[in-house]
C-alpha cells in the first residue's frame, strides 16, 4: 500500500473546521439538493449561524458547526420519515440537538488535557496562508493546521498491509522517545493527520456504522410527537478525553465503556400536522404528557445525530464517497 494517499487533503480540513463551505457542498455530503439547503438554513434561528457573504459565497461566507451539523441531522430525520419542513423545524425549535454532538465529532483537547503534547495551540489562517482568502476570524486548533503523523506496521508485518494494521506515531511522540516503540517499524514518512481520532473513525475509506454508544449522542421522536433527549454519564467529551489520554498520552484509563448510564428527559413537541416544533422545557401540561408517552409508546425513532454528523464529515473530508 501506497501510504501517500492515507494524507488529509488540508483544504478539505480547514475548510470543514473554519465553516468555508458552500450550500452545493452540504448538499453533496449529505445526499440533498441545494434548494433543501436553503430551506435547513432560512429558518430564523438557523439564519444567525451565518455570518458574511451572498448566496453561498465561499470565500466570505462562513457557517457555523451548529448549522452544519443540523443539515445532516436534518438529512438522516428525511431518511426516518419526516418532511423536510418538520426536520428543518425541530433543528430550528431546538438547536440544541445539533450543537451536543460537536464537541466529540470535532475533538480538540485543552493544553492542559493535551499535556506533554504540543496541543491547545491557535493557529490563525489569515497569518499562516495569508494569500488563501481566510479572514481574521478563521483560526483553527493548532493540530488541525500542522500535526503529523508516522505510519508504522508491527516489525513482523509483511510488505503489504491494510489500513487497519497500520498505526500512527504523532511526530512529538517520535521525537521525544527518539525512535519508534518497540516491535513496530516505519511503514513511510510523517504525514499531515489533523484528527485526533484515536478510534480511527476518520480513516481512508472507513464506512462502517461504527455507532459509539460512550460518545454519541442520540435523541427520539416518540409517537410521531415527542421529542426525547439522552444524557450520558460520564459527558461524552470526558469520555473522548479519556480516550485520547490513555491512546497518545499512554495515561490510565479512568471510565469504563461497560459503565457508562443514561438518563432521558423530554425536550420538545413535534406537530407534523403544521410543521412545526416548540420546546416543552418547564412546560407543566405539555411534560407529564410526554413522559406518559415514554412509558406507553406506540412507535420511537431513535436518531444518531453523531453518526449522521460523522458520515458527513467523512465525504467532506475525501474519505469517503458522497451518499
Amino acid at each position: 500500500m501506497h501510504t501517500g494517499k492515507l494524507a488529509f487533503d488540508q483544504s478539505k480540513v480547514l475548510a470543514w473546521w473554519t465553516g468555508r463551505i458552500t450550500n452545493a457542498e452540504l448538499a453533496e455530503w449529505t445526499g440533498q439538493t441545494e434548494r433543501d439547503i436553503r430551506l435547513i438554513l432560512d429558518t430564523p434561528y438557523m439564519r444567525g449561524q451565518i455570518q458574511g457573504g451572498g448566496r453561498g459565497s465561499k470565500n466570505t461566507r462562513r457557517i457555523s458547526r451548529q448549522a452544519r451539523n443540523a443539515v445532516a441531522i436534518v438529512a438522516a430525520l428525511r431518511k426516518g420519515g419526516l418532511s423536510i419542513e418538520a426536520a428543518a423545524n425541530l433543528l430550528n425549535a431546538v438547536p440544541v440537538l445539533a450543537s451536543f454532538p460537536t464537541e466529540t465529532i470535532d475533538f480538540s483537547p485543552t493544553a492542559l488535557e493535551a499535556h506533554p503534547a504540543p496541543y491547545g495551540g491557535i493557529a490563525m489562517l489569515a497569518i499562516e496562508q495569508p494569500d488563501a482568502g481566510w479572514l481574521p476570524t478563521d483560526n483553527v486548533p493548532r493540530h488541525v493546521f500542522d500535526r503529523r503523523c508516522r505510519p508504522m506496521v508491527k516489525t513482523d508485518a509483511p510488505n503489504k498491509v491494510s489500513i487497519g494494521n497500520i498505526g500512527w506515531l504523532p511526530t512529538w511522540v517520535e521525537e521525544m522517545i527518539g525512535g519508534l516503540p518497540e516491535g513496530w517499524r516505519s511503514f513511510g514518512e510523517p504525514l499531515y493527520r489533523p484528527e485526533i481520532d484515536p478510534l480511527g473513525i476518520y480513516e481512508l475509506n472507513n464506512t462502517s456504522p461504527d455507532a459509539h454508544d460512550a460518545v454519541d449522542h442520540h435523541f427520539y421522536i416518540v409517537d410521531g410527537r415527542w421529542v426525547w433527549v439522552r444524557y450520558h454519564d460520564p459527558d461524552p467529551r470526558q469520555y473522548a478525553v479519556d480516550v485520547f489520554q490513555w491512546m497518545e498520552l499512554r495515561q490510565e484509563r479512568r471510565f469504563d465503556h461497560e459503565n457508562i448510564s443514561f438518563d432521558f428527559e423530554p425536550i420538545a413537541e413535534l406537530r407534523q400536522e403544521d410543521r412545526t416544533a416548540k420546546s416543552i422545557l418547564r412546560d407543566e401540561e405539555k411534560e407529564p404528557e410526554s413522559r406518559r408517552a415514554w412509558e406507553q409508546f406506540q412507535t420511537k425513532l431513535d436518531v444518531n445525530a453523531s453518526l449522521a454528523i460523522r458520515q458527513m464529515k467523512r465525504v467532506a473530508l475525501g474519505l469517503t464517497a458522497p451518499p
